[in-house]
């Protein structure tokens, strides 16, 4: 996103900048669209807001995957407005770092909100990231995995279709 570029510029580290609803070509048939999501951006504490924060579409010959990274749920309008770069084979989204929701809940999704994300992208699969690594908020490291697996049951959902995964433990995307 814009602005991040300065910081890579200024260690050495090549980019380009591009804004949200941009995309850049990475190779033959592969683009990497930048899309708005619900966050922040701050890396010294003395720069807040000053580099633009993203999700990102990769567009791929076997199909499209959707990353988030760090995102609230904020008006859900950027997943809707993400969806037009569809379909999504895979959407990889936060459900860790939720609580307490007054503190954490307009820059953390939490895992109901992840589904809701997942919904409205329309992705065939879904997978569960930004949780169990390090303590950052109030709820148990294990949690987000229970509560988003009890989210897709009560949406009547298969739980393959939005999984995670132990650390170090992989899986074959359909």
């Amino acid at each position: 996103g814009l602005g991040n570029d300065t910081i890579l510029k200024g260690r050495g580290i090549g980019s380009v900048a591009v804004d949200w609803g941009r995309a850049v070509k990475v190779g033959p048939g592969i683009w990497a669209v930048v899309e708005r999501v619900h966050h922040w951006g701050s890396r010294w504490g003395q720069d807040r807001n000053r580099a633009l924060w993203s999700g990102f579409t990769v567009t791929l010959p076997g199909g499209n995957i959707f990353f988030s990274g760090d995102t609230g749920y904020g008006d859900g309008a950027w997943a809707a407005q993400a969806a037009r770069h569809g379909p999504f084979r895979l959407a990889i989204l936060p459900i860790g770092a939720y609580h307490p929701r007054d503190v954490f809940g307009g820059n953390h999704v939490d895992p109901q909100q992840a589904l809701a994300v997942f919904r409205a992208l329309g992705a065939d699969t879904g997978f569960g990231i930004h949780w169990g690594t390090f303590r950052l908020t109030d709820e148990g490291a294990d949690h987000p995995p229970v509560e988003l697996a009890e989210s897709m049951k009560t949406a009547g959902l298969p739980a393959e279709r939005f999984r995670t995964t132990d650390v170090g433990v992989g899986w074959t995307v359909p």
